[in-house]
Parts: C-alpha cells; structure tokens; sequence
C-alpha cells in the first residue's frame, strides 16, 4: 500500500510506522524487506518492481513450458489406454483439443509406417 504514495517523505513515514508497530508481529525477511524498501531510491525502488514483474513472467512461463510437456506425455499415454480424444482434452489444461487431435493422428500415422 506504501508503494502507491507518490510522496516519498509520506511512503517512508507510513513504512517506518508499520516497521516499528509490527516489530514483534511480522517475520523477519518482512521486516528486512521494508527496511530495504525504505533505504531504496525511487530509481531503486522501480528497478526492484521490475525484478519481480519479470521473475514472476520467467516463472510463468517455465511453469507453462513444464506443464505442457508432461501434458504432451501424458495425452499418448491416454490416448494409447484407449480414452477418445475429447476426453484426453478435457483433462488438459494448456493441450486444446486440436492439440490432442494433432497428436492422434500422429499417432495413427507412426502406428500405420510401422505396421505398413
């Protein structure tokens, strides 16, 4: 909430109140992190906003790239047990259904060069 004040005097006033009323309240790393926060330049303060805006992107997207590849495992594995197409898409969370359908009918294709 400090971070919206554009008065930097008011920001460091609310965030040294909040410091010395919660002492005994918060944790450690919180404290430490409003202290941070408060010795920070304004120039400091955005280059840190941004640190986490893109951390949490990196995050994002690792977590996406992750889940889709073991989405992609998972979908021949059903596929291969029997279960329909529609039904393997919507146990997808990122796979879509022409991703399912694309990766049945590669399926078919390698089953069809191998028996052929």
């Amino acid at each position: 909430m400090a971070k919206l004040l554009d008065d930097d005097n008011m920001q460091r006033f609310l965030l040294s109140g909040m410091l010395v009323f919660a002492d005994k309240v918060i944790t450690a790393e919180d404290s430490k992190q409003i202290k941070e926060w408060i010795m920070m330049t304004k120039v400091g303060q955005l280059f840190e906003e941004e640190k986490i805006q893109y951390g949490k992107e990196i995050e994002k997207n690792v977590t996406q790239n992750v889940t889709r590849r073991k989405e992609l495992e998972f979908t021949e594995k059903m596929l291969c047990a029997g279960l329909s197409v529609k039904e393997v898409s919507e146990m997808m969370t990122v796979l879509t259904l022409e991703d399912v359908r694309e990766i049945a009918g590669k399926m078919r294709h390698n089953s069809n060069t191998a028996n052929g």
